[in-house]
């Protein structure tokens, strides 16, 4: 599920005191995020270092009542990346959450509800974890850190990074610099990140809801308008780049068709499409295949 805390911040809530037995009281330097849904104010997400260097986050969002109660240790290793993570609390819906992941000795191991597994590791590799109170920056700035902004995601897949844009935006008095960035191999569609010229997460989400660094909240449209943009200049390119026109007819041959009319599935059908237009469909053997037409056998 991760999209790191993309996710954690639109889907969690309170964090829940003593989870770990640890400090859940958190420092003066800590930094906090709202969670905002619509116009309204629908949690927090923190974040603080230890001592020894353990990051420590919790996240607390109320979405009519349900929501995640999520606290995250993390521990890095030498190359920066995550060596431990355990993360404690309940997820959405309610139910009891205990995610494990260990990296000792070039040797991986998670357990969660859902999962458990083991695995040899010979390279730089990020956890995707099922339930994590953790801000995106973390991998952001372990992506941004790698030679080729990739990096090998654990149980499975790879993750990568790349920048967009620069935007400036002002709020309560205040203005500053943030970048967008897109991250892409924990779903579907690459999303949105926000960062600051540091490199520490600012924002993320859009539409119905998002995150945003405490204090900011009123920059949010703004934040969703540019990932707007990005998304039609991506959606405008991809187009361009993977469309096919053929210049002859195209033949679906032995497909399956929806009757809409009849309200039925009906096999074994034909197919005909020329230009931008359906000009036959009919059973199979009784459709015409146009002189010097592709052919696709279904």
């Amino acid at each position: 599920m991760n999209r790191p805390a993309i996710l954690l911040a639109l889907c969690a809530v309170p964090a829940a005191a003593g989870v770990l037995g640890a400090q859940t009281t958190a420092p003066p330097d800590t930094t906090r995020w709202s969670v905002v849904f619509g116009e309204r104010h629908a949690g927090e997400v923190r974040a603080w270092t230890m001592p020894d260097g353990e990051l420590r986050f919790t996240s607390r969002v109320n979405d009519r009542g349900r929501g995640a109660e999520l606290e995250t240790h993390i521990r890095l290793g030498a190359d920066g990346l995550p060596a431990m993570l355990r993360t404690t609390g309940v997820d959405y819906y309610k139910n009891p959450v205990d995610e494990r992941f260990e990296l000792a000795s070039g040797r991986a191991t998670w357990r969660s509800a859902a999962e458990h597994g083991d695995t040899t590791v010979s390279g730089p590799a990020f956890f995707a974890a099922m339930n994590d109170a953790s801000d995106p920056g973390v991998v952001a700035r372990a992506l941004l850190a790698s030679p080729d902004n990739s990096l090998a995601l654990l149980p499975g897949g790879r993750v990568t990074i790349e920048r967009v844009a620069d935007l400036q935006v002002s709020a309560g008095g205040r203005s500053r610099t943030v970048t967008e960035y897109r991250i892409n191999g924990f779903g579907f569609e690459p999303f949105a990140i926000w960062l600051t010229p540091e490199r520490r997460f600012f924002a993320a989400g859009g539409g119905w809801g998002g995150t945003v660094e405490a204090g900011w909240e009123a920059v949010l449209p703004r934040l969703t308008a540019a990932q707007d943009a990005a998304d039609e200049r991506r959606y405008a390119e991809m187009a361009r780049t993977l469309a096919r026109r053929p210049g002859h007819p195209l033949v679906f041959r032995d497909v399956a068709v929806f009757d809409a009319q009849a309200r039925v599935r009906r096999p074994g059908m034909t197919v005909v499409i020329d230009g931008n237009r359906i000009v036959a469909a009919g059973p199979s053997g009784s459709v015409a295949v146009p002189a010097g037409a592709e052919v696709v056998d279904g």
